[in-house]
């Protein structure tokens, strides 16, 4: 496995690290310290979720696909960038990832 180094200030998304699972409270961690994960989680998973004007923009971009606009598709999905959004079109669909430099 690949070793990455990051230097001091640098932020990154924590799934980089590898898969973590919370520990039991009886396990040696403060009752406050899980408190402070946890609310760190509520509010990633928060931030995962697209806000309704990127999400408006995509629907948008896939109709202009549909009529094969390529233009106004290009444009679109520019705009979903300066939100801070990433579009992914896959085999199975299109959908938002938050854009990297955010983490």
């Amino acid at each position: 496995e690949e070793t990455r180094r990051f230097s001091n200030g640098t932020t990154f998304d924590l799934d980089t690290l590898g898969a973590w699972q919370m520990p039991v409270p009886d396990a040696g961690i403060r009752p406050d310290a899980l408190e402070l994960i946890r609310a760190a989680q509520k509010e990633r998973a928060a931030s995962l979720d697209p806000p309704p004007e990127a999400k408006a923009l995509l629907e948008r971009r896939k109709a202009a696909r549909a009529d094969e606009d390529w233009d106004t598709a290009d444009q679109l999905r520019d705009q979903i960038a300066e939100l801070g959004w990433r579009v992914q079109d896959t085999r199975n669909g299109t959908r938002l990832e938050p854009r990297e430099e955010q983490w």
